[in-house]
């Protein structure tokens, strides 16, 4: 209710993404935590701590912003890019947005150079509910790992194994 007003359709798709920045970044202060590979904290992948803490990992700033851009009905989707999860702005002309760094707008020839590798459907493939559930899942098992912390793990694994059984 609050960044409806703020939002023409018929604008420009970057200044519409400006707007939303704004927003997500200034007005509720979400951000990326930076260091969050050398200090694994499972509250990075949880929504609901993502959203009281105003902090997360890439997959779960960039989910965030796409339950809001859905809101909005904004054509953006996730992308599962290899070590990195970022949205695409499917307009005219596509472009990329890396909420996890600032709302960032990226063109593919920069996606590329963030891989080491051509842009492409199979580098840069679109993820769907089920896949973004899947990753963060995975995101979860990985943390939990590194915490030490077998029996939640193992959890994470029966999840994953489920949602995989899914797809």
């Amino acid at each position: 209710d609050e960044i409806t007003p703020n939002i023409v359709p018929s604008d420009h798709p970057v200044r519409i993404v400006r707007t939303l920045n704004t927003y997500v970044f200034d007005t509720l202060s979400f951000r990326g935590k930076l260091d969050y590979d050398k200090d694994p904290d499972p509250d990075l992948s949880y929504i609901n701590r993502v959203l009281d803490r105003r902090m997360g990992i890439p997959i779960s700033v960039s989910s965030i912003y796409l339950l809001l851009a859905r809101r909005l009905d904004l054509p953006i989707v996730g992308v599962d890019m290899p070590m990195h999860f970022i949205l695409r702005y499917d307009g005219e002309h596509p472009f990329y947005i890396d909420p996890f760094n600032g709302g960032r707008v990226l063109t593919a020839n920069e996606c590329a150079e963030m891989i080491g590798k051509p842009a492409d459907e199979q580098t840069l493939p679109v993820a769907s509910n089920l896949q973004i559930l899947i990753r963060t899942t995975n995101n979860l098992f990985m943390t939990y790992t590194a915490l030490g912390d077998e029996t939640r793990a193992e959890f994470m694994k029966t999840y994953i194994d489920l949602l995989q059984g899914a797809a």
